[in-house]
């Protein structure tokens, strides 16, 4: 018998996902054209080829990158990267000129295209083991641990967790996720499957939970939830790590791994991320617009993820992932007393600027139907248009045995 259980892995984008490559594209190096008033395009030049042949032409090589812009932009068919198409709204913004044309983010790509790191889904579902395990009597501990990083003062708050997670989970040799391993998807087009979002920012006051809008626009390279996007990758259960009772017992997995085996995954996932889907319909239905930026379309892309939800077979899930999520996706903060929460915020606030993703302290805590929870003051969101329309990050994964080699 095989000591791997394989399974297929598919990912279904259902809102803007962006993983980021750390990398931004300048101003100079894109181009905007409009083929009729409903259809846009963005293009990314290839400016180092453009310098090549430019040098070429004019037999100089004294040049500077507009001037290498503008050649790549006027012939453009050569050194055309890719070409996405993109909103009118967006397209506006990005034709810009001077210092307020935007920068963009890009997407992680492999030899030009995006795809989705296994490390993303695997990062989802360690927060969400971790959860769980304070659920079932960890959580003393885990606080412990958090406060004994707070009396040290080289610890940031950026790290403040990770000695606590370790109480929890083990360090990098006794962690039951070395028993789960998870590939990178397949690469995909991006003229077919990448977009340009306008992301804004939304605070809203802590008292009057009254909505305000930060001025700023981010731009940033999406995989787009229309028409649909599938991502596929392979999955391995190491049964040998997670089931054979002397391992376990020599690497400290014992009521460790059992939440990891395939009948359990897509369950402990779906519990933290269908809790945490609701409790953000919570929030969104709770604040109050003062302008005509309306929430109502994000409410209803909320709603229509957690109806779709209601019919997920065994071996389906929820996960939020990347960028502009937040610190309620990425952490196990839920889990932590208000009390707690606000003495890390006070101890460490000069590590941290405070508009930051994990900030704490800028927020407000909520109680719903289902639960109380601590919300940071911003959320991130994509715009149609003027419209808020889409939160960030939400997948549907679903899994598929493999045979055995």
């Amino acid at each position: 018998m095989s000591r791997n259980l394989r399974y297929r892995y598919t990912v279904k984008v259902l809102t803007p996902l962006h993983v980021g490559s750390g990398e931004t594209i300048p101003d100079v190096a894109y181009h905007v054209s409009q083929s009729d008033s409903s259809s846009c395009f963005w293009t990314f030049l290839d400016l180092n080829a453009a310098a090549v042949e430019w040098s070429r032409r004019s037999g100089s090589t004294d040049f500077n990158v507009d001037t290498v812009a503008e050649f790549a932009r006027k012939h453009r068919g050569p050194y055309r990267k890719y070409t996405l198409q993109v909103s009118p709204t967006v397209a506006r913004f990005l034709r810009q000129t001077g210092s307020q044309r935007p920068r963009i983010q890009e997407q992680i790509k492999l030899d030009g295209k995006p795809y989705l790191p296994g490390s993303s889904l695997k990062g989802a579902i360690r927060t969400a083991l971790i959860g769980e395990m304070l659920l079932q009597g960890k959580k003393a501990e885990f606080e412990e641990a958090i406060r004994a990083s707070l009396a040290k003062e080289d610890v940031s708050k950026a790290h403040l967790s990770d000695k606590a997670e370790e109480t929890v989970l083990g360090d990098q040799h006794h962690d039951p996720l070395r028993g789960l391993r998870i590939g990178d998807s397949n690469e995909v087009s991006p003229r077919e499957y990448l977009t340009i979002s306008d992301v804004r920012v939304m605070g809203f006051d802590a008292d009057s939970v009254e909505v305000v809008w930060k001025r700023f626009g981010i731009f940033l390279e999406t995989l787009r939830p229309e028409p649909e996007t599938l991502l596929t990758g392979e999955l391995s259960f190491s049964t040998f790590l997670l089931e054979d009772p002397e391992v376990k017992k020599h690497l400290d997995f014992e009521g460790k791994t059992d939440l990891l085996l395939p009948d359990q995954l897509p369950a402990l996932c779906q519990k933290k991320y269908l809790l945490l889907l609701q409790q953000e319909l919570d929030l969104y239905k709770a604040l109050k617009t003062t302008s005509n930026r309306q929430l109502t379309k994000v409410v209803g892309t909320l709603t229509n993820i957690q109806q779709q939800s209601e019919t997920f077979g065994k071996n389906e899930f929820l996960l939020q992932l990347s960028w502009g999520t937040g610190w309620r996706a990425k952490t196990v903060g839920d889990h932590i007393g208000e009390k707690l929460l606000r003495q890390i915020n006070r101890e460490k606030q000069n590590w941290f600027q405070p508009q930051k993703d994990y900030a704490i302290a800028d927020g407000r805590f909520f109680s719903s139907e289902h639960g109380e929870f601590t919300s940071p003051k911003t959320r991130r969101l994509v715009m149609e248009g003027d419209t808020p329309a889409w939160p960030l990050g939400w997948v549907k994964v679903s899994l598929e045995k493999l045979p055995e080699h």
